[in-house]
């Protein structure tokens, strides 16, 4: 390849586990506040969020979880969620995030691609009963017993269990949040901390279900080192700090809410604000003047309705200084007023995809507002792209459009049990075509045009 048309930011590369990058940051700063939800009324310190991690992963270990079993989460945002995320990276197993919107079509195809042996779902939230989607496509939860579910479709789902306290009595094979609880009582610290030792930062963390490049749901299959590298180079292009409070009104079933939004902030020792267990523009602002927010990640819809909402001009969003726009293509007319009326004067603006993580470019805070507009940023550190000609990979010179391709430390370990696409997506040496369209400038910023054509 030819050096005109690639660009590469470089950085230190962590190798580090999840778990072990949330130790070192909550044994670190103690009692700082670490995550606030006001819906659940939930002030939790760092310090009490680390036991709480704590004794969900001994609960995991008491039930069976072994190393590279996966654990998929049905569920809207609640702040067992994000205790159920780092419990399952201790203790070596993956994560299988699921949308919360699922029906039980969708909800069957991910939990038998995954391959999942336990899940863990909310009981209800705005009028949806989840173990009755459940139901419909493993009924024999009503009958089974915990660990020995027997069911026809699902044949390697083993443990089903709330997540978080249920307004619904446990019944027949599932069980209750105390239950899990209750399961670690004889795991001791030291087994705990021996679990840990033994999973590696090449290891896979979690699967991401994504329409992706081809329109059919996948599993993305991301590493520890994905996950830690991609939320620590989002945090640097923001130069999130320890006292900045993150407001995440994004859904965590996305990498845009787990990865950027819960480990970036919580990587840097920040607080991490979340206003609804769905996005609501009135909470958000509530969330951000209550809570004084300094950073506020969301999709262009999202900030866009904030824009919009009656509340804007009852409350004082002065707080603000950045965060990161991304998930969309941000309408032209928009940004600007982002920049001014929701006091984003720091504000970047990312692009990515899941099977890049999350985030493969993104703007600087000190970048101007029309590099805001116009593109979608740089590579981030540790980064390399390249734009080629979709159909014969040929490298093409800057101010032209192709595919852009990347990759670094962000790309995917492939897609689960798909070793043909994964090798159609990602090349030999290593570069990832991400299916879009882009213009790269002689100083490395990134315009989307559009998808490449299929056929």
């Amino acid at each position: 390849m030819r050096f005109l048309a690639r660009m590469v930011q470089t950085r230190g590369m962590e190798r580090l586990t999840v778990g072990d990058l949330f130790d070192r940051v909550a044994l670190g700063v103690g009692e700082r506040e670490a995550l606030i939800f006001p819906e659940q009324r939930v002030r939790w310190g760092y310090r009490d969020t680390h036991a709480r991690v704590t004794q969900v992963a001994k609960g995991l270990m008491g039930l069976g979880v072994a190393p590279g079993d996966h654990v998929a989460v049905f569920a809207t945002n609640r702040p067992e969620w994000i205790l159920l995320q780092l419990a399952v990276a201790k203790v070596g197993a993956v994560l299988v995030p699921i949308d919360a919107a699922s029906g039980a079509r969708e909800l069957a195809h991910v939990l038998k691609h995954s391959d999942a042996s336990a899940l863990f779902l909310l009981d209800r939230a705005e009028g949806v009963n989840f173990l009755d989607v459940v139901l419909e496509c493993c009924p024999e939860i009503r009958t089974g017993r915990p660990g020995r579910l027997g069911s026809r479709q699902l044949p390697l789902l083993k443990r089903v269990a709330f997540l978080g306290q249920s307004a619904e009595e446990p019944d027949g094979a599932v069980l209750g949040w105390t239950d899990v609880l209750k399961a670690g009582a004889g795991i001791t610290d030291h087994l705990l901390r021996r679990r840990q030792e033994g999973v590696e930062p090449s290891d896979l963390a979690s699967i991401h279900y994504t329409s992706g490049t081809t329109g059919e749901p996948k599993g993305v299959e991301l590493t520890h080192v994905n996950l830690v590298n991609n939320a620590s180079a989002a945090g640097d292009c923001m130069r999130l700090r320890p006292r900045d409070r993150v407001c995440a009104p994004v859904p965590f079933f996305r990498p845009f809410g787990s990865v950027i939004g819960t480990l970036t902030t919580l990587g840097r020792g920040a607080t991490l604000v979340v206003p609804a267990e769905h996005f609501d523009a009135g909470k958000t602002h509530e969330a951000i003047g209550t809570e004084r927010c300094t950073a506020l990640h969301g999709e262009p819809r999202m900030l866009g309705s904030m824009l919009r909402h009656p509340q804007l001009l009852r409350t004082d969003l002065s707080s603000l200084r950045t965060g990161i726009l991304a998930g969309a293509a941000c309408p032209v007319e928009l940004m600007p007023e982002i920049v001014e009326r929701l006091h984003l004067r720091e504000g970047t603006v990312g692009y990515g995809q899941t099977e890049a993580t999350a985030l493969i470019t993104q703007t600087r805070i000190d970048d101007g507002l029309d590099l805001r507009i116009t593109t979608v940023g740089r590579a981030l550190p540790d980064v390399e792209i390249t734009i080629v000609d979709p159909k014969t990979g040929t490298e093409l010179p800057r101010g032209s459009e192709g595919e852009l391709c990347c990759r670094g430390s962000l790309v995917m370990r492939g897609y689960y049990n798909d070793p043909q696409l994964t090798a159609a997506t990602i090349g030999r040496n290593g570069w990832l075509r991400t299916g879009d369209l882009a213009v790269m400038d002689q100083a490395g910023y990134c315009a989307i045009t559009g998808r490449v054509p299929r056929g």
